[in-house]
């Protein structure tokens, strides 16, 4: 029998398949130099910051230059009404694995501004030590004795206004990519990260000759709802990722300052 994960899965999954009309298109982005960039960004940094928070942000980037994208719909097709409410905050909804082997989305809010070393504290927050079964008596109140910012609360798993799949991240030696991954209405758009994967790529020098060079390449595949956008909508954030793709430096100022751990004194010690 279903588990209260897989009847909310089931449940939201197939209202989308029968409402949403949607669109698919995979954008292979060219991630060598950005690669070689993201080296250089763990080497100076004290926090982890992993790949996929960087990808998190080059599409929040590029949300952020196609506004349209972060909507909700509402429509009635028997009066043929809709609206389309654009939101500023971008809230990220992502499925993530749980050590037990099952899913579960998050929502990772106000993410529209935050740096990479921002979004890195705030997913270490959420999703870190703090990982919940279902829990009674004592263990329940210490849960709650956890200041909220550092637990998941109601907030965290509610509906954000896009979706963020990393199935790369889940078998990264794959070869594949995803061709199509549903949109969980209200929200009209949703991606799926595939892994890096060598590639053979026509290269053009500054003269105009062509070369085939081995490079490292990342599918991004792109949908969303054909009742609220149409491929004209989607092109400015496309232009977005291409020009942070090939201009990779870019991250260097994402990054954001460390944070500074406090230091609590107690009786008889001083602070460092």
């Amino acid at each position: 029998h279903f588990d209260i994960q897989r009847k909310i899965v089931a449940n939201m999954t197939t209202e989308s398949w029968e409402q949403i009309p949607h669109v698919a298109y995979v954008y292979e982005a060219d991630v060598t130099d950005l690669m070689t960039e993201f080296k250089k960004l763990r080497s100076t940094s004290k926090t982890k910051i992993t790949l996929n928070t960087v990808l998190m942000k080059a599409i929040i980037e590029g949300l952020k230059a196609a506004p349209v994208m972060n909507s909700h719909l509402s429509y009635n097709r028997k009066l043929v009404r809709g609206e389309l409410k654009t939101f500023e905050d971008i809230n990220i909804s992502m499925p993530m694995l749980l050590p037990d082997g099952r899913m579960m989305t998050v929502n990772l809010r106000d993410f529209q501004n935050k740096s990479l070393l921002a979004m890195t504290d705030y997913i270490a927050d959420k999703t870190g030590k703090h990982k919940v079964h279902t829990l009674r008596g004592a263990a329940k109140k210490a849960y709650y004795s956890i200041p909220e910012k550092h637990r998941l609360t109601k907030k965290d798993i509610e509906q954000g206004t896009v979706t963020i799949s990393n199935l790369g991240s889940l078998y990264k030696g794959q070869s594949g990519y995803g061709t199509l991954i549903e949109i969980v209405p209200p929200q009209v758009c949703a991606f799926a990260l595939g892994a890096v994967q060598d590639k053979p790529v026509v290269v053009t020098d500054k003269f105009g000759n062509k070369t085939i060079e081995a490079r490292q390449i990342l599918p991004i595949t792109v949908v969303f709802d054909h009742r609220a956008l149409d491929f004209g909508d989607v092109i400015p954030f496309l232009k977005k990722m291409d020009s942070i793709f090939a201009h990779p430096q870019v991250i260097q100022a994402w990054k954001g300052q460390e944070r500074v751990k406090a230091v609590v004194a107690t009786e008889g010690e001083g602070v460092a």
